[in-house]
């Protein structure tokens, strides 16, 4: 009998170890909805059971959440991206059709079942659901980011072994911890790993963000020959000024805060800004303002149109500008207000081009010197330079 038994036992754990090694999540039993087991992984690493006794953790679970501690922080330190899945589950529940058919209105059976241990489908799930969040708050309390763990409960889904006896029922109560490792390949080399990266073909030498999607707007200030030359970059989320050569920032939208970035490598720049740095041909035409109104719109503005109707592959840039009157703020404000009026008439015309990009100066870089406070007509600008 006794061999009988460890035999049973013995293929009951093969026939586990098989389902973990197969294991995909199914939608009708997973509560997560990341189903993340179907990526390619460089390593994948399937822990052993952390047993529990009813409610709490056994001497050797508690030595396996250990060895799992370690060995995940020990990725950690190695500045590995990885995932961990945890997966509550429990012994076989009483409450199956087979279990009930001892049931009758004899008198012997009604004091057989009221002796009966009773263990019901929601209890079961809701103890698999409280071994599995025990284990995640013990990783989360030593380190782990809650945001990479998949937390999954499927009661007694996958009983482990026999539960002929109550020392083999006990077994099924675990929780199984798996460690999956991300692939290090960055295939269009943007600095984000092929499994997060949700523009994988960006071109070489393009600024992306934490998705590998390139930013809309790259606002740089490149070193030239003016004094106190500087560019307030202002959104519905805040202003930044930027004032030294070769910082800048990075915009997705007018919802984003400008953010400021210091000192862009040279091979960074001439990878981003080829088309404008090496351009010969640039034309630079102004148009002044009087407050937000064009001054002279019809001539400047026909001058535009018609030198991009001749090039389809420009390159613009329109840069607002103002006088001292007034506040800092409130100056950076109206010359992006100036600026966009332009670039709003450029593309209303119906011209083709191949970038426009607008930005605000404000008052920092004025055509003619003045102290502040100052109304000048020179200074109320808007710069369109087209290469």
């Amino acid at each position: 009998m006794h061999l009988i038994v460890t035999f049973f036992l013995l293929f009951s754990t093969l026939l586990s170890a098989n389902i973990y090694d197969e294991y995909k999540l199914t939608q009708d039993i997973n509560i997560s909805k990341n189903y993340f087991f179907s990526n390619d992984f460089d390593e994948i690493i399937r822990f052993d059971a952390i047993n529990f006794e009813d409610n709490n953790l056994t001497s050797s679970g508690s030595q396996t959440l250990k060895d799992i501690t370690q060995k995940i922080n020990s990725y950690k330190d190695e500045k590995r991206n990885f995932y961990i899945s945890i997966i509550g589950h429990t012994m076989a529940t009483t409450d199956d059709k087979n279990e009930n058919t001892i049931d009758s209105d004899t008198y012997a059976n009604r004091i057989q079942n009221s002796f009966k241990d009773s263990f019901d489908t929601n209890e079961s799930l809701e103890r698999s659901e409280n071994y599995a969040k025990s284990i995640e708050k013990h990783l989360v309390d030593n380190g782990v980011d809650k945001n990479i763990i998949e937390l999954e409960y499927r009661g007694a889904f996958d009983p482990a072994f026999s539960d002929e006896t109550k020392e083999s029922e006990n077994l099924s109560n675990r929780v199984m911890v798996s460690l999956y490792i991300e692939e290090n390949l960055d295939l269009d080399d943007d600095g984000v790993l092929n499994s997060r990266d949700y523009c994988p073909n960006t071109k070489k030498g393009i600024v992306v963000d934490l998705k590998g999607c390139k930013f809309k707007s790259i606002i740089l200030l490149v070193e030239n020959d003016k004094n106190h030359n500087a560019i307030e970059v202002t959104t519905k989320q805040g202003s930044r000024v930027i004032d030294t050569p070769k910082d800048y920032t990075l915009l997705k939208s007018k919802h984003d805060t400008p953010r400021l970035y210091k000192s862009m490598p040279d091979e960074k720049m001439k990878a981003i800004f080829t088309d404008v740095l090496e351009g010969s041909d640039v034309r630079k035409f102004i148009l002044y303002f009087n407050s937000r109104d064009f001054v002279n719109e019809d001539e400047n503005l026909l001058k535009i149109i018609d030198f991009l109707s001749t090039k389809e592959d420009a390159y613009i840039q329109i840069i607002g500008h103002s006088d001292t009157k007034g506040a800092a703020s409130y100056n950076a404000d109206l010359a992006q207000k100036r600026a966009e009026a332009v670039a709003q008439k450029i593309k209303e015309s119906g011209v083709k081009y191949l970038h426009i990009q607008v930005e605000s100066y404000g008052e920092y870089n004025l055509a003619a010197k003045t102290a502040d406070g100052v109304r000048e007509a020179k200074n109320r600008r808007v710069e369109v330079l087209i290469r």
